[in-house]
């Protein structure tokens, strides 16, 4: 007996709960208020008062987070059927890379042990490249290689300064002018006077994305050799020679982008569990200003066009366009960590079944 063949489903889904964040605005002299509500039943609880209702921000990223996530607030949210967070990740900055002209013993940066500058002299040494020394800038998970150009001047008075520029230069190329849309940070800033490559951000609206990316510069200097660097040297020196502190210190720890503490941006989640937390519904987020101080806050609902499930370029469940990520764009303006949009959960479609036959072979056996 053959099996049946056909009743394969395909078009499947299953419910995918939205989730919606709001990015506060906080670092004004006017300090915003934010009130959080389900099924009209404030959410946030407040210590200084011992009841639920508004809470006003102070500017502070630490005690701001620490306000709204008071444990009460995320038990009675619980209660109610939604998940409510909050955190400072919005619009993260970028450490820089500051590469340095001279090195010692003692005031190495992160390329160097103490010893390792010891071995090479026993005082000052002057950065020293050649066009044989490969530098790759990574940044999150993208990352560009960048060597001195023949005809630059590879004097120590001017390696960290080129190298920092051309490391900028092979970013803005590939990053911002031939795949603008592949990047969450924007444009690679050298200033040829400190050796320092700064980052812009892409835009405000992609809330907490490329917060925590990793920034890191690996240097292959095989193919310098003492023979390479005395001859472009003129004999003047046999080993190249190149340091950099990422962050604020040469240490590892801060090579990450990390919280914007000037900017004040919060951003406050609601997530969908047994109750609806769509804009409209049972869930409210409201953000206002204490009228009795000057200055102004602002507050973005973030957004997302991404859809987890697609059929044909569309979402089964809303008809809606779905734009998923692709080799060309990740769509980096938008806050695709922070949101996700609603999705009914989707029967499919499935084939029919062909029935079962008896088939015999025992004629295949002969006389």
């Amino acid at each position: 007996m053959s099996a049946q063949s056909g009743g394969v489903t395909t078009g499947a889904s299953s419910l995918v709960k939205a989730k919606r964040a709001v990015l506060v605005d906080a670092d004004g002299t006017a300090k915003p208020t934010v009130k959080v509500t389900v099924d009209g039943i404030d959410i946030l609880y407040r210590a200084s008062s011992q009841d639920y209702g508004v809470v006003t921000l102070t500017g502070n990223n630490a005690v701001d987070v620490a306000l709204l996530k008071e444990a009460l607030t995320t038990t009675r949210a619980t209660t109610l059927g939604v998940k409510f967070d909050a955190n400072a990740e919005a619009n993260s900055t970028a450490p820089s890379i500051v590469f340095k002209s001279t090195v010692t013993s003692a005031t190495n940066g992160e390329n160097y042990t103490n010893s390792q500058v010891a071995a090479i002299s026993a005082g000052t040494v002057s950065s020293f490249l050649t066009t044989y020394d490969k530098f790759t800038m990574t940044v999150g998970d993208l990352s560009v290689t960048a060597t001195l150009s023949a005809n630059s001047s590879n004097t120590s008075a001017n390696a960290y300064k080129l190298i920092a520029k051309a490391l900028a230069d092979e970013w803005n190329a590939k990053y911002v002018t031939a795949s603008p849309n592949l990047a969450i940070w924007g444009a690679a800033d050298a200033d040829t006077t400190s050796g320092t490559i700064t980052f812009s951000e892409k835009a405000s609206t992609r809330g907490s994305r490329g917060f925590g990316d990793t920034f890191a510069i690996a240097w292959n200097s095989s193919a310098a050799t003492a023979a390479r660097a005395s001859d472009a040297s003129s004999g003047a020196v046999s080993d190249t020679v190149m340091d950099w502190v990422i962050g604020s210190t040469d240490a590892t720890t801060d090579n990450t982008a990390a919280a914007n503490t000037a900017s004040g941006n919060i951003i406050v989640y609601l997530e969908e569990d047994t109750n609806l937390i769509t804009a409209g519904s049972q869930a409210t987020i409201t953000i206002g200003v204490d009228n009795l101080a000057n200055g102004s806050s602002t507050a973005i609902e973030l957004a997302t066009t991404e859809y987890l499930y697609t059929t044909n370029g569309t979402t089964p469940a809303t008809g809606g366009t779905a734009t998923s990520l692709t080799s060309s764009n990740i769509y980096p303006t938008q806050a695709r960590d922070d949101v996700r949009n609603r999705e009914g959960a989707v029967e499919g479609t499935t084939s029919a079944v062909v029935a079962a036959v008896n088939q015999t072979r025992v004629h295949w056996l002969g006389n």
